[in-house]
């Protein structure tokens, strides 16, 4: 269990739930498309690391419902925002930390996330999980992620 400290990310931000990221009217993959695309990390002049965050928060509910999805690079402060990118406060708080299999992001991040909402059913706080594609995640068809959940109370 880790009692995280609050942090800053900048990037693109969009709504979405998990029925569309199982259809083909998901948003995620185009966020990352854009990501790459776009060189979001090229635009964040003040980032601290070459890390990328996915974040989920704002939940309407639980996994059944409306959430943000956020993509994006931490920084120092939220003081220098480039435009037409946005801002986002982690907040500190308690969350269990998951690592994916090696292999494929496309396939060992949905099958963790399985994991994750069978293993902690009753005990996220659905606030704010966030993923963090860092060093061993270069390479996507070959990566480990690390995924933190925020949970109610430390267990």
């Amino acid at each position: 269990m880790i009692d995280e400290k609050e942090f800053y990310l900048v990037g693109w931000e969009n709504r979405t739930n998990n029925k569309a990221e199982f259809s083909a009217n998901g948003i995620i993959g185009k966020i990352w498309e854009q990501v790459f695309k776009e060189n979001l990390r090229e635009k964040i002049t003040n980032a601290v690391s070459d890390e990328i965050y996915g974040v989920y928060s704002n939940y309407e509910s639980d996994e059944n419902g409306d959430y943000d999805y956020f993509v994006g690079y931490k920084v120092k402060d939220l003081n220098k925002i480039p435009q037409g990118l946005k801002g986002k406060k982690i907040f500190a708080g308690p969350y269990k930390k998951f690592e994916t299999k090696r292999g494929p992001v496309y396939q060992v991040v949905p099958e963790m996330w399985g994991q994750i909402w069978s293993e902690l059913k009753g005990k996220r706080a659905f606030n704010t999980d966030f993923e963090i594609y860092g060093d061993k995640a270069q390479d996507p068809n070959n990566a480990v992620v690390e995924i933190f959940i925020g949970i109610k109370e430390l267990i």
